[in-house]
């Protein structure tokens, strides 16, 4: 590590502190594999100034300031962390300052951290299912915009939200669902879809590839055609919808099926 570089978050890495009244969380998230890691105190100051826009040096000049440790002493233990986190690819390293720096990693306090959010992106969807809790199938007139949506999503990750689901409706017949899911990727939030998979095309499993959506959960609400189809209301939804659950094994996913247990 050369003093005059630059550190920086690798953009799949969440940084995050959850102060509660038992103490505080500190976290180091991958949003890519889920991975959590925990921190001390010093690693967690140290990754709060790692924004692309102080070097090496200047970094250990303000945990000097902090601690009232000489700089001699904090630089041997903080490049021996910094090459360990370049090594596990949280953390790399640039020679000039970014022209985007990432923002610092922030300090919430709450009862304890809320992990995970469910999103109902539309109240629109193509099947008409039996068990519908959210009465779905025609978009309501007052559905959030998408710069209401961004300004949700930017305050999820403030609070040190890890992952957010996509769901419905069906989120696929959202105009801008792709658009929603790059923004929260670059949060950065792991991104998950909840969907019935029928609207599922090779196209679309590429691009939800390409923004490395975390898992996708699919409904499957029979062991055959006739339960599967009766429940959903639509005749061919269980055909497509094991068809393109092969499409997204195929392609890598984590797929996990939700089924709702009746007496049918």
């Amino acid at each position: 590590m050369e003093l005059n570089n630059y550190p920086v978050l690798e953009d799949h890495i969440s940084v995050s502190e959850i102060v509660t009244p038992q103490g505080s969380e500190l976290l180091i998230y991958d949003t890519v594999t889920g991975v959590k890691k925990y921190p001390n105190r010093a690693v967690f100051n140290f990754l709060r100034l790692t924004t692309g826009t102080r070097t090496f040096g200047e970094i250990a000049e303000e945990l000097s300031r902090q601690s009232g440790e000489p700089i001699e002493e904090i630089w041997p233990g903080l490049s021996k962390i910094a090459e360990q986190m370049v090594n596990d690819r949280q953390l790399r390293v640039s020679e000039t300052p970014l022209e985007n720096p990432r923002t610092p990693p922030p300090s919430a306090r709450m009862i304890h951290r809320l992990e995970n959010v469910s999103f109902e992106t539309t109240r629109k969807c193509n099947l008409r299912c039996r068990h519908c809790y959210s009465n779905a199938g025609i978009e309501l007139e007052d559905e959030l915009t998408v710069d209401e949506i961004k300004k949700m999503i930017d305050e999820l990750a403030d609070i040190g939200v890890l992952a957010i689901t996509f769901t419905g409706g069906e989120p696929l017949l959202h105009p801008h669902l792709f658009d929603l899911m790059e923004y929260a990727r670059k949060k950065p939030l792991s991104v998950l879809l909840f969907t019935n998979a029928t609207l599922l095309t090779p196209e679309t499993i590429e691009k939800l590839r390409e923004l490395q959506v975390f898992q996708v959960n699919v409904s499957i609400d029979g062991p055959d055609a006739e339960t599967h189809d009766q429940f959903r209301g639509l005749e061919g939804a269980f055909e497509k919808t094991v068809q393109n659950v092969a499409l997204l094994q195929r392609a890598g996913f984590r797929v996990q099926t939700s089924t709702s247990v009746t007496k049918l």
